[in-house]
């Protein structure tokens, strides 16, 4: 009995090895397997964007199948306009992952095999320019921060210049391609930087705002229009009108085409940017307008991140029924933590789903003392503030606090 226990055990320690060697060769043919342009499109935000990166870096390499996929994806994100979870166009992610040096001979390689396959495409040729922007982009960034090195200037201003001349040399063919009024729009920001003329930026508001017309859905024109006029001003919160005539042209440019939601885009870029968690406080952002404006956009774009960016504007706000509307919607909370930050994301939860009591309270406690409760939220549910500091605090301490005369 005892060979017999033995012998049965091996056979079944053989037909396990074999099974696991089965199963290995599948796993790796399956690895080896790339996916082709229709199925790369149907992939998640986080896949889509490794399996672009995958596909660019084999296609340097000189795999001219993963070339044809990759303009194949370029043509198809382009042509349906699919979205990722964000709202970003799919298109647009393709082109942000391109960081090869535009002078490397692989690089160039590529995009002479790509032009002589595909001469009338705008997919390479953008491709170069997003690779040409990068270095002037880093030497653009390095001026404005104040490091001293004298040559960023002139370095930044020559290639700029050139790329500038690349990209109008392009227009003809390009134009369709929204990616390239965004790589124009930036190009222009860095040029300008603050000593815009009026007659400059009223071209370049023109410019962008037909943009938005012929495709007003890619969000990256918004933000390459919100951030002109936000560095014009050098960093400076003191010229609220200006920003929010932007925002009011950019929807209504939208509008004109059919789609609603600019007024909403262009203010939450301006928080991105520049303002942060005080964007209401100095901005003339109109939260009634901006409300229905994302609301408008959600209806049209039901993607978590659009709704997310909203639920934390109307945190901001201090509109609880509407950060707890969005904020409860299915599969939205780990898009709001991505969006805001874990630790912003459960004190606006935490606000918006107070039970009923706390919220009648924090009532009672307006009407009664109204100082109290402005201090209430700035040291509790106002995100601006030290959130450790906020979440030991509660409405009964800050309450007594303003009784003892420790709140003025």
């Amino acid at each position: 009995m005892p060979n017999k226990k033995i012998h049965t055990s091996f056979w079944e320690k053989l037909i396990l090895q074999i099974i696991l060697l089965v199963m290995g060769m599948q796993g790796a043919a399956l690895a080896q397997e790339r996916p082709d342009a229709k199925k790369i499109l149907t992939l998640e935000d986080t896949f889509f964007d490794s399996a672009v990166t995958e596909a660019l870096t084999e296609a340097i390499k000189g795999n001219v199948k993963e070339l044809d996929v990759l303009e194949a994806v370029a043509a198809e994100a382009r042509s349906t306009k699919i979205r990722m979870m964000t709202g970003s166009w799919k298109l647009a992610v393709l082109y942000d992952q391109t960081f090869a040096d535009p002078n490397s001979p692989d690089f160039q390689a590529l995009l002479a095999r790509w032009t002589a396959r595909w001469p009338k495409s705008p997919t390479p040729y953008i491709l170069m320019a997003q690779a040409m922007l990068t270095p002037a982009k880093k030497s653009h960034w390095t001026e404005l921060r104040g490091l001293p090195d004298p040559r960023n200037h002139t370095i930044k201003l020559d290639a700029l210049k050139e790329l500038q001349a690349f990209l109008q040399k392009i227009q003809s063919f390009a134009e369709h391609d929204p990616q390239w009024s965004v790589l124009s729009a930036r190009v222009r920001v860095m040029i300008e930087s603050d000593e815009a003329s009026e007659q400059s930026t009223a071209a370049f508001k023109d410019f962008v705002l037909k943009a938005i017309e012929r495709e007003p859905t890619y969000d990256e024109l918004y933000s390459a229009g919100t951030f002109y006029f936000l560095q014009k001003w050098n960093g400076q919160a003191d010229n609220r009108m200006a920003l929010e005539e932007w925002a009011q042209a950019a929807a209504a440019a939208g509008k004109s085409a059919g789609v609603d939601g600019g007024y909403a885009r262009v203010y939450w870029h301006a928080h991105r940017y520049q303002y942060g968690r005080m964007l209401f406080d100095w901005t003339n952002a109109d939260w009634t307008r901006l409300k229905a404006s994302g609301n408008a956009y959600i209806a049209e774009h039901k993607e978590s991140g659009n709704a997310m960016r909203m639920a934390f504007l109307a945190c901001l706000a201090g509109d609880r029924n509407e950060t707890k509307r969005l904020i409860t919607l299915p599969g939205r909370h780990r898009y709001l933590g991505e969006t805001a930050g874990i630790d912003v994301f459960k004190v606006c939860d935490a606000w918006a789903q107070a039970p009923a009591w706390s919220v009648t309270l924090e009532n009672a406690v307006q009407w009664l003392a109204p100082q109290s409760i402005a201090a209430f939220y700035a040291v509790r549910y106002d995100v601006r503030t030290n959130l450790k500091e906020a979440q030991s605090k509660s409405i009964l301490s800050v309450l007594m606090d303003f009784l003892k005369g420790q709140i003025p």
